[in-house]
C-alpha cells in the first residue's frame, strides 16, 4: 500500500510582486501594511528604510561626518538622528535618486 501526498503551491499577489522586484516577501508585507495613498515623501522614504533588505545596515562612527554633510544636501528632510540606520538609508536613497554629487561633500 502506498500513501501519496500531494502538495499544492499557490502563487500570491504579494509573492509575485516580491519576486518581480527582487525583494523579500517580508518587505512587501511591510509595504502592504504601512503604505497609504496620503503618504508624503518623508513618510515614504521612512517606509523604504524599513525594508527587510536593509536590516543589517549600521552607522559606523567614521561615517557620521560624511552623513552630516550629505544630510544638508538631500532634497527631502531627514527627521531621524544620524545614529539611526534609517537615517543613513534615507540619505543614501536620496543621494542615489536625486543624483547628489558626492564630491562636493569632500571639498566642503
Amino acid at each position: 500500500m502506498f500513501i501519496v501526498i500531494i502538495y499544492i503551491m499557490q502563487v500570491t499577489d504579494l509573492g509575485r510582486i516580491a519576486s518581480h522586484y527582487y525583494v523579500t516577501h517580508h518587505t512587501i508585507a511591510t509595504y502592504n501594511e504601512h503604505l497609504k495613498p496620503t503618504m508624503g515623501d518623508i513618510e515614504l522614504l521612512r517606509l523604504f528604510a524599513l525594508s527587510d533588505e536593509f536590516k543589517y545596515i549600521i552607522v559606523r562612527e567614521e561615517e557620521k561626518l560624511e552623513l552630516a554633510k550629505l544630510i544638508d544636501r538631500v532634497p527631502i528632510p531627514v527627521k531621524e538622528a544620524l545614529d539611526e540606520p534609517t537615517a543613513k538609508i534615507n540619505v543614501l536613497l536620496q543621494v542615489s535618486c536625486a543624483s547628489v554629487s558626492l564630491l562636493a561633500s569632500y571639498t566642503a
